[in-house]
Formats: structure tokens, sequence, C-alpha cells
């Protein structure tokens, strides 16, 4: 009886105990008093008030305990589980030492109260998610463990978390210890440093801050900094680690991603951003990539062998980038087609290799550039090795003048230069000039470095002043055969065996060999001879407006009326003409002049003795087109380009006439002048300009009887130009002002017929024209004369009729064709048709 006694008090005890947890876990919500009796089940445990004082210990089954929210209960001591999946809510409350959840897959989610201790996961897959609160530790154990930190704080170490996400609060330290681990940071503070043991390991930091440094240890880890901040260095140690720096973030320290065969990915970003003191590939085998990035400070960047440009990056170099390592001893440097490498700047800067005597490699499929910053043309950059172009461009500034004059230049050391690079030249303020030696020097082959043939090219035309510059490989003097240069003449072939001569680049067009041992041809640029030959155009095309008296009134006998307004007259007139002038670059011209010229005579007096007098005035417009050819390129009959001038000219004329028809004319006209002189390459001179001619003339018929008349006549013409100065895409190019005097001596045999009431007078002429020699000067870039040479002596032979339909109509035409019997070369077909009505 008494043992039956003692286990129903038990029993009894036990159900009191049983039925005093389950009736409090029912009213949770309540916030019932914090009482924890652990049973040898699962427990469920609530403390919302009031304070449990001592250490709570619960090891058997799979327990939970909650602080709910809005309560405040206590444990004045430590809370221990066992190996059972047991959960902890804290949304309330304290716990004054730690938490041991012991073995298994356990849970914590708080999001508020307070944990004064650790608290400790120990094994199992266990779980922690914090939103608010504080605790004063975590250790999460040995296996796949989860943690996420949104909110809250974590005073000291977060250890050996496996899965981590933050995205707020704050931790102390971070200890992910071994295993593969995974961490993802997007906002919250972590105080001071994130590392990792062995195996591999992953960071993704996009945004909060991490004070301290981060080292991720051996293993094949991966970095990634898309936003956010690290104030100390970020290492990995051996094994093959990845590194990715995008778009945006702050690193503080260095990188340094340690032994192994790394690689490190720096993309969207600029210098600004890119303020870490060191990124270091470390021993190994290291590949570097700038992807649409901008950066400088080559010493930022230690220990790697392979460093490529990619996608639209930017780099500039303020000294050397050295690119391998004491174990590798040397690397390469690749330029995608999309990015450049600066090199300007007076940076006078290298790429070399860590081991002194081994050779870099560069690959240019994109461009290098020396023209940056305002140093001119005096910078270079040495690559200590081989080059090799893949299509890519080189773009320097060079001072293009004679030979020597200042460039900036790419240098090959001890390797050799193959592939196919553009060179673009920007002129720095030269005026161009005649190189006689070597030239000026562009790419430069040192320490028994090579280049091959064909290696190096012109993007496009490089001119100065009046001349064009070529690229050769080669100079003229001992040790220059693997150098580029640029000139402006043609060398003649040495004459000794094996000395060098200059071969031209691929892209240059075909060029002379001047013979062995004459002197150095000059190469004018095309634009030269199309310009020479304007100032002759414009002269001959204002003295095809001015014409001669009976071009550009008929004959005498059709200057009827008298008083105000008697007359008035147009004529169209055209000719093709081809002329041609010796001088510096002898231009020749071949094309059309075609225009029309209205007159009205204004007033007209006829005195009793038989003399008349008669005052007008008139406006003509004429355009200019033809090809010209001429010296450029060192040829001679180099097609070179077009004119096409519009001119537009004003004049009064006075005409005396005798009682024996008899006549003097005199004539003054000024012409504004208005076009464009283009090269056939596309190079362009704006035309203006203006222009005064005077005319004389005067002719005496003799009759001869059956009806004939021979007509002696002279005339002489002074002719001025102005043409404005210009630029064109080279240089300056400016005009000299020159008086111009012309004179023509000639006869016009005619006779006459009617048809009906017409009466009609056809007749043939003969002029000898002479041109009093001069020459017109053309100056480039203010350095550069340019002569040719005007003058000579031509014959005019042609015919014409006028016809007097009735008493105020009159018609007239006429037709010539010139040729030179001495000097300047012309050929020219002319023709004039009139009309002049009588009031």
């Amino acid at each position: 009886m008494h043992s039956s006694s003692v286990v129903r008090s038990r029993l009894l005890a036990l159900l009191t105990t049983s039925s005093a947890v389950v009736a409090l876990s029912a009213v949770q919500p309540a916030h019932g008093q914090c009482v924890l009796m652990p049973t040898p089940g699962d427990d469920t445990l609530v403390c919302s008030s009031g304070t449990f004082v001592g250490n709570f210990s619960d090891t058997q089954g799979n327990n939970t305990l909650l602080f709910p929210t809005g309560g405040s209960g206590t444990v004045d001591g430590s809370v221990s589980f066992g190996d059972g999946a047991d959960r902890v809510e804290m949304h309330s409350g304290t716990i004054t030492a730690g938490v041991t959840q012991g073995d298994g897959d356990d849970s914590f989610i708080i999001s508020n109260g307070t944990v004064v201790g650790e608290v400790s996961q120990n094994n199992g897959a266990d779980t922690f998610v914090m939103t608010g609160g504080t605790i004063g530790s975590l250790a999460q154990g040995s296996q796949l463990d989860t943690a996420e930190v949104h909110g809250g704080r974590i005073i000291g170490l977060f250890f050996a978390g496996d899965f981590f996400t933050m995205t707020g609060g704050r931790i102390g330290q971070v200890n992910l210890e071994q295993a593969n681990n995974e961490m993802r940071m997007s906002g919250g503070i972590i105080d001071d440093f994130v590392i990792a043991a062995q195996h591999n390991d992953l960071l993704e930091l996009s945004g909060g801050s991490i004070g301290g440094t981060v080292n991720l240890g051996t293993g094949n880890n991966t970095i990634l900094v898309t936003g956010g901040s690290i104030g100390g260095d970020v290492l990995t140690g051996s094994g093959t680690d990845r590194f990715t720096w995008d778009t945006a973030g702050f690193i503080g320290g260095t990188v340094n991603v340690g032994a192994g065969n790394d690689s490190a990915t720096l993309r969207n970003l600029s210098e600004a951003t890119l303020s870490s003191p060191l990124i270091d590939g470390g021993p190994g085998s290291d590949e570097l990539t700038f992807d649409n990035t901008s950066a400088t400070t080559a010493s930022r960047y230690q220990n790697w062998e392979t460093v490529a440009l990619n996608n639209g990056s930017e780099f500039t170099l303020d000294g050397s980038f050295v690119l391998g390592d004491a174990g590798t001893g040397t690397g390469s440097f690749a330029i995608d087609a999309t990015s450049t490498l600066f090199a300007g700047n007076g940076a006078n800067a290298s790429i070399q290799p860590f081991t002194a005597g081994q050779l870099v490699t560069v690959t240019n499929e994109g461009r290098i550039d020396l023209t940056n910053g305002t140093s001119g043309a005096t910078d270079s950059l040495t690559i200590a090795g081989n080059y090799a172009g893949a299509g890519g461009q080189l773009a320097i500034q060079t001072s293009l003048g004679a030979d020597n004059s200042p460039s900036d230049k790419l240098v090959i050391s001890g390797g050799a230069a193959t592939g196919s690079t553009g060179i673009s030249v920007t002129n720095a303020g030269g005026s161009g000039g005649i190189t006689t030696a070597d030239g000026i020097l562009a790419v430069q082959a040192a320490n028994g470095a090579t280049t091959a043939p064909g290696s190096f090219s012109l993007t496009g035309p490089v001119a100065a002043g009046a001349f064009e510059y070529f690229l050769f490989r080669s100079g003229v003097s001992d040790g220059s055969q693997n150098n580029w240069y640029l000139r402006s003449t043609l060398v003649a072939p040495q004459q000794a065996p094996g000395e060098p001569t200059p071969v031209p680049a691929p892209g240059t067009p075909p060029l002379p060999t001047p013979a062995p041992g004459a002197a150095p041809v000059p190469l004018y640029r095309p634009e030269v001879a199309v310009y020479s030959a304007l100032p002759a155009m414009a002269r001959q095309a204002a003295l095809t407006t001015l014409g001669t008296f009976h071009e550009r009134q008929g004959e005498q006998g059709l200057l009827r009326g008298v008083g105000s307004f008697p007359g008035s007259w147009g004529r169209v007139f055209g000719q093709h003409t081809q002329q041609a002038w010796s001088g510096t670059v002898s231009p020749d011209f071949e094309g059309t002049i075609a225009g029309l010229q209205v007159g009205q005579d204004l007033y007209a007096i006829e005195r009793a003795d038989g003399h008349r007098d008669r005052f007008g005035f008139f406006v003509g417009h004429a355009r200019t087109n033809g090809d010209v050819t001429g010296f450029a390129l060192g040829q001679q009959g180099f097609a070179a380009g077009k004119l096409g001038v519009d001119s537009t000219s004003f004049g009064g004329y006075w005409t005396h006439l005798g009682p024996s028809d008899w006549y003097v004319d005199a004539v003054a006209m000024g012409t504004l002048y208005d076009g464009n002189a283009n090269s056939h390459r596309g190079v362009s001179l704006n035309i203006n300009g203006t222009g005064f001619t005077g005319s004389l003339e005067a002719g005496a018929p003799i009759a001869l009887g059956a009806g004939l008349t021979l007509e002696p006549q002279a005339q002489i013409v002074w002719q001025r130009l102005a043409l404005d100065q210009a630029p064109d895409r080279f240089s300056s190019v400016a005009f000299s002002e020159d008086d111009v005097v012309s004179g023509r001596l000639g006869a016009r045999l005619a006779g006459q017929f009617a048809i009906g009431a017409a009466l009609w007078r056809p007749y043939l002429k003969a002029n000898l024209w002479h041109g009093f020699s001069g020459a017109d000067t053309i100056t480039f870039a203010d350095v550069h004369p340019i002569l040719t040479d005007f003058g000579g002596t031509a014959v005019e032979v042609g015919g014409g009729v006028v016809g007097k339909l009735a008493a105020t109509l009159d018609v007239y035409a006429t037709a010539g064709y010139t040729a030179e019997v001495d000097g300047d070369k012309q050929r020219t077909v002319t023709g004039n048709l009139g009309l002049r009505m009588t009031w």
C-alpha cells in the first residue's frame, strides 16, 4: 500500500506539472510568467514576464523557448538545450548569460530582447535569423548553418557561419571558419574583420560596411564587390581565387589575391572609385581584366601576368607598368578593339617585365594614345619586349617640320614588332618642312629590337604647310633600318650596297623612285597644285567677263540713238580651256568658264562733227569649273583636285566713236569671288576675294573696197587680284596681291551682205595676246612660299557675224581658238552670243 501511494503521489505530481505546462502554452498571448519546467519530451516554454532565476537546462526532446512580442520576461542565467531540434524565439526579454542549443538542427530567431552572452548552436544544420535585439556573440558550429542578419546587433564575434546573409544590423567581427562558406552583404555594419579559413569561400558585398580586413584564407575563393565599403585589406590565400569589383564600392586597403593562379576583374569603375592603394596578384600566374573601366596609377597593379583592357576600358599610364612576379618574370598586356591605353602627359611610360632581360608581350587591337595631357609632342611609350599589332591604332602628336622635329614615339626595346598598326598623327603646331635625312622618328627599335615590314601604316593623310608626310620603315643613317619615320621627301636609293633605304609603309600611294644619287624629291600635298591654279584662273574669269569691245557690243555700227538710256545689250559667253603654268608645282587646269552679262547705255552724245560718246554700265556673272593636275606627292601630272569659283562683276564703260567709226573703249570693272578649291581626297579651301580690271582698247576700220574693211585693234588690260587668306585642314593659305598686265594686237577683216531687210556683216579675226611675266605667290603656314609663273604669248584666231535685223534689234556672235606660241601652255575654244536693243 505504501509503495502504491508513492506511485499515485508522483503520478499526480506529474499530471499537475504537465497540465500546468499545457495550460501555460495555451495562454502564450496572455503573457504567462517565466515558469520554465523541462520534461523528458518536446517542451514549448514561454517567458513573457517575471524572472526565472538560475541557469535553465532542457536537454531532452525538441524544445522551444519563446519570448513573445511585448513581453518582459528574464532568464537570470544561461539557457541550455540538448541534441534535439531546438528553437529559441526572442521578441522581447533578456537572458543574462549565454544560450547553448546543443547538437541538432537548431534555430534562433530574434527581433527584440537581449542575450548578454554567446548564442552557441553547436553541431547540426542550424538557422539564425536576427531582425532586432542584441546578443553578445554567435557561434554556429561545424555543419552547414544558415544565418540572416537584417537588424539588431551582435556585439562580439560571429563564428563558424556557412551561409550568411546580412542586409542590416551590426556585428563586431565575422569568422566564417572552415567549410565552403557563402556570405552576402547588402547592408549593415561589421565593425572589424571578416575572415574564413580553408576551403572555397564566397563573399558578395553590395552594401553596408566592413570596418577591417577581409581574409578568406586558402581555397578557391570568390569575392564580388558591387557596393558598400571595406575599410581594411582584401586578402585570399593559396588557391585559384576570383576577385570582381563591379560598378561601386570602396576598399581602403590592399587587395591581394595570394598565391595560386588567380583572376581579378575591375568592371564599370572609375579612377575615383579605384581608391585602393594596391591591387596585387601575388605569386602564380594571375590575370587582371579591366572591363569598361577608367584607371591610372600603374604602380597600384603588381604581380599580374596577364592584363587585359576590355569593353571600352581606358588606362592612363603614369609610369612603368610591371608585368609578372619573381616566379614568372614577365607577362602580357592586351588592348581590345574598344579600349585605349593612354601614355602621354609627360609620363614617358613603359611596360616592363618583373625580371630584367625577359620580354613582355603587348597586343594592340584598340588604341595606344600618346596625345593625352599637355606635354605636347615629347612623349614616349617603351615596350620592353614584343609588340603585336592586331589592327589597332597608335595615336601620336608630331610637330610636323624638318628632320628630328619633336614627336611622340613608340619604343620597342629588345623584342619584335609584328602584325599591323595604324598610326594617327596630330600636328602639334608644326608648319611643315623638308626632311632631307632620316625624317621624324615615330617608332624606334632599340636594344636589338626588330620591326616587321608592314607592321605600321598611317590611318589618314598627314600634312602640314605645303607638304605631305608619309611613313617609311628605315631612315638613311646606320642603325635606322627597323625604325619608322615620317618624311616629306623621297630619298634616292643608296649607291653603296647595304646602306639603309626608306621603304614606304602599307597604304602609301605609288611613289616614284628617284635616280640613285639624286636630290630628295619633295612631297607637296595635292592641295598645293589646286590652290596654285586659282589666281590665274580667277584673272582668266575676269578677262573672259571683260571680253573685247566687239564681244560685248557687237560693232560700232550697232551703237545707235542718243540721249538717256538709248540702248541695252546682253550676251552669254563660254570657253573650254586648258592652261598650264610653270613654277614650284606646275599646275595645269582643264575646264570651262561660262557666264552671262547684261549692260545698259546710260547716255549717248552725238556731235555735229561726227564724234560720238556713249556711257554705260554692266553686270556679269561667270562660273569657273575644272580639274587641276600638277606636281604632287613626288609626281608630275598628279590628278590633284577641282576648282569651282563664281565671279560676279560690276563695270562701267565709256566708248568714243570717231567720224570714220574708229573707236576708243575704256572699261573699269570690279569682281567678287566666291567658291571652293577641293582636292580629290576632300580637303577644301573656301575662296573669297576681290579683283579689279581696267581696259583701254582702240580700233580703226580701213575700207578695202568691195564691201570689205580691215580693222587693226589694240588693247591693254591691267588686273589686280586680292584673294582672302583662309585655312584648310592642314594649314593657313595666303595669296599675294599681284598686278598683272596683258595686251592684245589684232585685226578684223569684215564684209557684208543683205538678206531681205537684214544686213549681215561676217568677219574673221586674229589676235596676238601677250601676258607680261610675273609670279603668283601662295604662302602656306606663313612659312613656305609656292611660286607660280605667269606670262607668255598666244595667238587667237576666229570669226563672227553681226546682224542688223531691224532698226532696233541687232544680234552678234563670235567664236575663236587660242594657242600659246611662247611661255605658258594655253588651248582655249571660245564662244559668244549677244543681243542689242535700241530704244
